[in-house]
């Protein structure tokens, strides 16, 4: 089964060896690949910050690997050689994951995108809990006077 990730990494692989001999252009078709990785669908983690982690709170997709850094080193494993598809395939599918938290801390981290995403989120002050599953009200229904709540399962 072909799934996007295999096709990111063809698609990869394909433009490193296009423009291998041309660096200006392949710095490009990394950013293009840096793209690619951005529209893979994100695997979240299980964690959450505490501030994110509060009803109402608007939550945000935090890619903890920057795109760009991620596709830099995916082209130079490809360019290396040494890595199977496989291996290749699951540094694609762990730079897709995602740790909630709110757009201010997401901004923030931007800030330490030369650290390890541990060191990041210490420095920025970032605390990480496991997440819960909100269980928000969904509807109301008044039935002869009596309200009836109705939440997500």
């Amino acid at each position: 089964m072909t799934t996007r990730s295999h096709q990111l990494l063809d698609i990869a692989k394909s433009l490193y060896n296009s423009f291998k001999d041309q660096q200006e252009t392949l710095d490009f078709a990394t950013g293009l690949v840096a793209e690619g990785l951005h529209r893979l669908k994100p695997k979240h983690t299980g964690l959450i910050s505490v501030k994110a982690n509060h009803p109402g709170v608007k939550i945000c997709k935090e890619h903890f690997f920057g795109r760009l850094a991620s596709a830099k080193k995916l082209m130079q494993k490809i360019a290396e050689g040494k890595w199977t598809d496989d291996r290749l395939v699951q540094l694609i599918n762990s730079r897709s994951r995602v740790h909630y938290t709110t757009s201010d801390e997401n901004q923030r981290l931007r800030n330490y995108d030369h650290l390890h995403w541990r060191e990041a989120y210490r420095q920025a002050g970032i605390q990480l809990v496991q997440f819960a599953p909100r269980r928000e009200q969904k509807y109301v229904y008044n039935i002869d006077g009596m309200a009836y709540n109705v939440t997500d399962a």
